[in-house]
C-alpha cells in the first residue's frame, strides 16, 4: 500500500475535515461542475500521494527539499507560484477548468486520507487515541 508506516497522526485526521470544509466552500453550486477537469485534478493528486510519492525521484527531491532549510522552501514555493502564473499568462488554459481541478485534487487528498485513517484502523489495529501526535 502507499500509505505512511506509521500511524496517522492529528494532521492527517484534521485532513480530512480540512478536506471536506474545502470542497464545500469552493464547489460552485451556481455552476454546472466540468467532471473531466474534477478527473485530471483527482487523477493527478492520487497519482502524486500514491506510486508518485514512492519512486526513487520522489525520495530524493524530498530529501533535497528538507535540506535547503525554512528559507530555501518558501523561495521554491514563491518560484513555483511565479511559474504558474507565468504558465497561466503564456499557455491559453480555460481558467473554468483550473477551479475544477483544484476541487478534484481537494477531492482526491481528502480520499486519500480518508482510505489511509480507515487503513490504518483496520489492517493495523490502531485506535484515534493510540500514536497521534
Amino acid at each position: 500500500m502507499w500509505f505512511p508506516d506509521r500511524p496517522p497522526t492529528r494532521t492527517d485526521i484534521s485532513m480530512i475535515g480540512v478536506g471536506v470544509v474545502l470542497l464545500l466552500v469552493n464547489v460552485p453550486f451556481h455552476q454546472p461542475l466540468s467532471w473531466r477537469a474534477i478527473a485530471v485534478g483527482l487523477v493527478a493528486v492520487l497519482f502524486v500521494l500514491g506510486p508518485g510519492a514512492n519512486t526513487r525521484l520522489a525520495a530524493s527531491i524530498g530529501q533535497w527539499f528538507r535540506e535547503i532549510g525554512a528559507d530555501g522552501r518558501m523561495g521554491v514555493i514563491l518560484l513555483y507560484c511565479c511559474a504558474v502564473v507565468l504558465l497561466l499568462v503564456v499557455v491559453p488554459i480555460r481558467l473554468a477548468f483550473l477551479p475544477h481541478a483544484f476541487i478534484g485534487g481537494i477531492l482526491a487528498n481528502t480520499l486519500y486520507a480518508v482510505a489511509y485513517v480507515a487503513w490504518a484502523k483496520k489492517g493495523r489495529g490502531w485506535r484515534i487515541n493510540q500514536g497521534t501526535n
